[in-house]
């Protein structure tokens, strides 16, 4: 028997187009990794009547503190096909600015900001366990690659 699920976000954003003392500006475009015990990625489940987007910009606002401008549809995934129907929908944020963390009660997420090259070392040593975490973050860098032509 499959369970049913509401379904998900997962989402990975650049950092590139925040306005000027929002996040220390680096040459290198970083990736916004919310560090937490099961989910290094911010994520969470769509509310009663929800659409995907708006559980996104929900979630990034409240475990981030940032709120996005922009929310790019990256891909959509079972999360355990086979055992439930929960729908993984995984967006990129950009535009961000800095409102603050909005976080449920008993809550404590630090957020870190990562180089690709980090993440990427992340995403290979295991760092990262957490499986729709490291499919939004491999199908997102792997679409900035191509963009790049790498």
């Amino acid at each position: 028997d499959r369970r049913a699920a509401r379904g998900s976000v997962a989402l990975t954003g650049s950092t590139a187009n925040l306005p000027q003392g929002s996040i220390v500006e680096t040459a290198e475009p970083k990736l916004e990794v919310t560090i937490a015990p099961d989910t290094p990625l911010p994520a969470g489940t769509l509310a009663e009547g929800e659409s995907p987007e708006e559980t996104a910009g929900r979630e990034l606002v409240e475990e981030t503190g940032d709120r996005a401008q922009r929310l790019e549809p990256l891909a959509v995934f079972y999360t355990t096909p086979g055992i439930c129907d929960e729908r993984m929908h995984a967006f990129v944020a950009t535009g961000l600015t800095e409102v603050g963390q909005q976080l449920e009660e008993g809550e404590e997420i630090e957020v870190e900001i990562v180089s690709r090259a980090r993440a990427r070392a992340m995403a290979s040593s295991g760092e990262i366990e957490d499986g729709k975490s490291l499919a939004a973050l491999l199908m997102y860098l792997m679409r900035e690659d191509e963009a790049s032509g790498e």
